[in-house]
């Protein structure tokens, strides 16, 4: 893929805005519209947090392709807002998935190596679906 680098780091930028807005819009309005939230999944994330995340992610994304062209010349917006969406979908999925087999094995981190910030693979869990996802659409859209 062209510009394979700068879409490593997009990426990385991208999963970690969508983790950090989630996580600060939640804990700002989470459960006040939709009073469920994830419950039954994982206790602490709203419904809220994920619209923050997506909303964030996708602002991102337009950024970075205004600033630093991730996406070749007349690629049109839609197709960025598109791809904002996307990875922002795939990294909560892959957030909630490891906090379901956190909660399937009674287990409240996945490791001690960062302490209170939940284990390694808590910073990667959305990597681990987003890089494979977003690669295969990519190829998709450039063949």
């Amino acid at each position: 893929l062209p510009k394979g680098g700068m879409w490593l780091l997009s990426i990385q930028i991208l999963v970690w805005v969508c983790d950090s807005f989630a996580y600060f819009v939640g804990m700002g309005i989470g459960r006040k519209i939709f009073k469920q939230g994830f419950s039954t999944i994982s206790p602490k994330k709203s419904i809220e947090g994920s619209i923050g995340g997506i909303a964030f992610t996708v602002l991102t994304i337009y950024l970075i392709n205004n600033y630093f062209q991730l996406f070749s010349q007349g690629t049109s917006t839609a197709v960025v807002l598109f791809f904002g969406i996307l990875i922002s979908l795939i990294a909560q999925i892959g957030d909630l998935g490891e906090s379901m087999f956190k909660r399937e094995f009674k287990i409240k981190d996945s490791g001690k190596l960062l302490g209170e910030h939940g284990g390694i693979l808590d910073r990667f869990d959305s990597m681990l679906f987003v890089v494979p996802t977003v690669y295969y659409v990519l190829k998709f859209f450039i063949s």
